[in-house]
């Protein structure tokens, strides 16, 4: 019994896979956005300007396992203990599934606490490398704390988010975003480098023109540069999605944050409310995709769906927001609701 360890898509594959028994084969197919259907709810969730809605189109039951660690379940049904089979898991390293759960939970961190270019000019990204071919992922861990207690004596009170970055040759890099909460301004690369003793590549990049935050850093922690041929030519960098995923070692913590930083909400909306509509007027689709999850029977070879799963990431615009409240007109009682809306929300 293969067991997907963690996810949005893998939690329902989970619960499946545990109401419909042995035997089958669980798969899923990432197609063209179907469209949210009307009966059913949608999970917002909100963080910053970033608006990420997922709505499951049937019930998926629930689990019947309890996991113990990383490794081991309960199948609730029997009182067993089981052993999991990580579906996409390299010998030691972290499967891409939990790789996903984690950048997409950074993610949401992230922009909850970091604006970009909709911000204050006090956030800063620190890249941090060095001179050696260090490969001690304990060390890195290390390095950074103290590198973060200097920054604070330094500084101030500071919002921050570490990230570490393998390299194909087994070196780790680290960034650091972060945001001066009492002097207001961009780091200084000078202090960086006083403070942080290890390399000799220190970067300090400001945000002010990045619009998604999270996913520019995530960017850089999944997907690798890769030398672009044309007619068997060198023609400059292309990008490779997604290739450091098999980097991570297994228990290897991707981010940590600070405690002040906020954590994203999430709410519960109706395909047809005031809360879509309000998202419509102010917000532009960045992404949309939908997901079959289906069955096959190992036997008879027939398949069968099991659930669909729409996804949407739309971004506010800030000054689309300020214009509804400029025009804002009691007497009219749409951008009355729109508005309302927006509050209940709380991006106004």
């Amino acid at each position: 019994m293969v067991i997907f360890r963690r996810g949005y898509i893998a939690d329902c594959v989970v619960r499946f896979r545990n109401t419909i028994g042995e035997g089958v084969n669980i798969g899923v197919t990432k197609k063209a956005f179907q469209g949210f259907e009307p009966d059913r709810p949608i999970t917002l969730e909100i963080a910053g300007n970033v608006l990420d809605l997922r709505q499951s189109t049937r019930s998926v039951g629930k689990s019947n396992v309890q996991w113990i660690d990383a490794d081991h379940y309960i199948d609730l049904k029997t009182g067993e203990i089981r052993e999991a089979e990580h579906s996409v898991t390299r010998g030691d390293k972290m499967s891409v599934h939990q790789l996903r759960r984690s950048f997409r939970e950074m993610r949401g961190i992230i922009n909850t606490n970091f604006a970009g270019a909709n911000g204050e000019q006090n956030e800063s990204l620190i890249t941090l490398t060095y001179r050696e071919n260090m490969t001690d992922p304990q060390r890195l861990q290390w390095d950074l704390e103290k590198f973060i207690k200097k920054l604070k004596r330094k500084v101030g009170q500071i919002k921050y988010v570490t990230a570490v970055e393998p390299q194909g040759r087994g070196a780790w890099h680290a960034h650091i975003l972060c945001k001066q909460l009492e002097q207001g301004a961009l780091i200084d690369k000078k202090l960086i480098n006083q403070l942080w003793e290890h390399g000799i590549i220190v970067d300090v990049e400001s945000l002010e023109e990045v619009d998604n935050v999270g996913a520019y850093l995530t960017a850089y922690l999944s997907n690798t540069p890769e030398d672009a041929t044309a007619n068997g030519h060198q023609v400059g960098k292309a990008v490779k999605k997604g290739n450091r995923l098999h980097m991570y070692p297994r228990g290897m913590h991707v981010y940590r944050a600070s405690r002040n930083c906020d954590k994203p909400q999430k709410i519960k909306i109706a395909p047809i409310s005031d809360e879509m509509r309000a998202i419509y007027t102010v917000a532009s689709e960045r992404y949309s995709a939908s997901v079959d999850v289906f069955a096959k029977d190992i036997n008879s070879e027939q398949s069968y769906l099991l659930n669909s799963l729409n996804h949407q990431q739309w971004l506010v615009n800030p000054e689309a927001v300020k214009s509804l409240i400029r025009n804002h007109n009691e007497q009219n009682k749409e951008s009355r609701e729109l508005l309302q809306a927006l509050e209940r929300m709380q991006l106004v």
